[in-house]
């Protein structure tokens, strides 16, 4: 089950599950609103939900001089039956660069791979990760109802019910950005002095999260804060088959660094070898 979170730091607030190896794209530093990009559980291993997509989430800051700061990042995905991932910056690493980077997590082979695009640079750098800790989820893993239907009820449910400052709702099924989605709301009032008010009055936050039953992924996620702004997350699905092989796999003109932890007394150069480029496993191979 899946709990929205509104953590506050500096600008939007983060929804990190865990952390991608890559940083995100970063939004102009003239500006000071940094969209917040819900991150890919990849310790989960979904399997038998191929799809394709296209991520924007854009944000909306209130300024001290009364202006709106604005900012955007657009990420692209794929995802195939084995539940190998790729993740393709839309927006640059680092602003006024054409530099993209791209992670692709290979729960088959247990490989993860790293490299950018745009930039010239011809590296790849894999690493070996172990099996363990990973969760397999496949498509028939919602309970049945008793009428044979599945259950798909996957927000944990507040202890206790709503309050009269915290209100959550269940939204009505229905088909958001070419999925089948199930959604929640949750209002929350926030007394002056508290989290992000800074005035003298209560101010309401509104957190709107639909969740993908079909890919089992977010794909709109939108929270409405007086004090922070908005933050609008969207993850248009464009198609449900398996994507191409190749875009697992590393361009074959690049150079590989395989990275061969050895221990801690190892030297930092021992740790990375250049090694010819491993064959991934294709799509439906054991």
């Amino acid at each position: 089950m899946r709990v929205p979170r509104w953590i506050c730091c500096t600008g939007f607030a983060s929804a990190s599950i865990l952390a991608p190896p890559t940083a995100f794209p970063q939004a102009d530093s003239s500006q000071s609103c940094i969209p917040i990009v819900k991150e890919l559980q990849l310790e989960i291993v979904r399997k038998n939900m191929p799809f394709t997509g296209t991520l924007t989430v854009t944000c909306k800051a209130p300024q001290p001089d009364g202006t709106v700061a604005r900012g955007k990042v657009v990420v692209f995905l794929w995802r195939d039956s084995e539940g190998r991932t790729r993740r393709q910056d839309g927006t640059p690493i680092f602003p006024g660069t054409e530099v993209y980077g791209v992670t692709v997590t290979d729960p088959v082979d247990h490989l993860e791979w790293h490299w950018t695009i745009g930039g010239g640079d011809k590296t790849v750098i894999v690493s070996k990760f172990g099996p363990r800790g990973l969760t397999t989820l496949r498509s028939d893993t919602y309970p049945l109802k008793p009428d044979g239907s599945r259950d798909y009820d996957i927000f944990a449910k507040l202890v206790g019910g709503s309050t009269p400052t915290f209100k959550e709702e269940t939204l009505p099924p229905e088909y958001i950005n070419g999925t089948y989605a199930v959604g929640q709301r949750i209002t929350e009032i926030v007394a002056p002095g508290m989290m992000n008010n800074h005035t003298d009055h209560p101010q309401t936050v509104v957190t709107e999260d639909w969740e993908s039953t079909d890919i089992d992924e977010t794909v709109r996620w939108i929270v409405q804060d007086p004090s922070m702004g908005t933050n609008d997350y969207e993850l248009q699905v464009s198609d449900r088959n398996d994507p191409d092989p190749t875009q697992f796999q590393p361009p074959p003109d690049f150079n590989v660094l395989i990275s061969m932890p050895q221990g801690r007394q190892s030297p930092p150069s021992s740790r990375l070898k250049v090694l010819p480029v491993p064959t991934p496993s294709s799509p439906g191979q054991k």
